[in-house]
């Protein structure tokens, strides 16, 4: 728990809640520790979903999969492929986050099947600093993970306020957050409380067995 990186500890916390077979989503692929995290975990008859809107950034994740799984990976470049998401496997999409409820995913969300959401907000490591998530469109990707997320399944948001565009993000999460009604989801909030306040927070959505509709969001 201690004196780990904040990803490191995010896995920890979420393997209990995710199992082989299930379907899962990496809302920000990045250079895919989070991506890889899921796929282990869900195994070869698992679908793991992850978006990014940089190429770069699923090629690295697809290399780092290649690299220590024996799993087939496919890129899918465009919205109008979403229908090559049918079976089990790794799917990356080229797209924003806010695209999280396509078609198919809408479909595993019905079958209850979505056991795990992750988001690790900001920009990719090593790449450049101005391409970053923006708070619109992230929030956007949260509440739609609230409708689609199985009930006992969890939501991980790793938030980084310290840039411009991470504290409106930040921001923006929590207040939304504040407000989910109590009987359906159960949120957790980690951050340092003797460093910076502009040091990465991370927020943890449980949601209960209740469904929540889109008016309430």
């Amino acid at each position: 728990m201690f004196d780990i990186r904040i990803t490191d500890r995010v896995h920890q916390m979420l393997a209990p809640y995710i199992h082989e077979g299930d379907v899962v989503i990496d809302g920000t692929s990045g250079n895919g520790n989070d991506t890889l995290f899921l796929a282990k975990h869900v195994g070869s008859q698992g679908t793991v979903i992850g978006f990014d809107i940089q190429k770069k950034a699923l090629e690295a994740t697809c290399l780092r999969i290649h690299e220590e799984l024996d799993h087939s990976v496919i890129i899918v470049d465009d919205i109008a492929d979403e229908q090559l998401v049918v079976h089990s496997g790794i799917y990356l999409m080229h797209l924003s986050h806010e695209n999280i409820d396509f078609m198919q995913i809408k479909s595993a969300a019905k079958a209850n099947r979505i056991a795990c959401i992750m988001f690790n907000f900001g920009y990719l490591p090593g790449a450049d600093k101005q391409v970053t998530t923006q708070m619109q469109s992230s929030l956007r990707a949260v509440k739609k993970s609230l409708q689609l997320i199985k009930p006992h399944g969890v939501i991980s948001l790793v938030t980084y306020p310290g840039h411009e565009e991470g504290a409106y993000e930040d921001c923006e999460i929590e207040r939304l957050l504040q407000h989910l009604p109590a009987k359906e989801f159960e949120v957790l909030k980690m951050q340092y409380v003797n460093r910076s306040e502009r040091a990465p927070k991370q927020y943890l959505i449980y949601k209960r067995c209740c469904q929540t509709t889109d008016n309430e969001l």
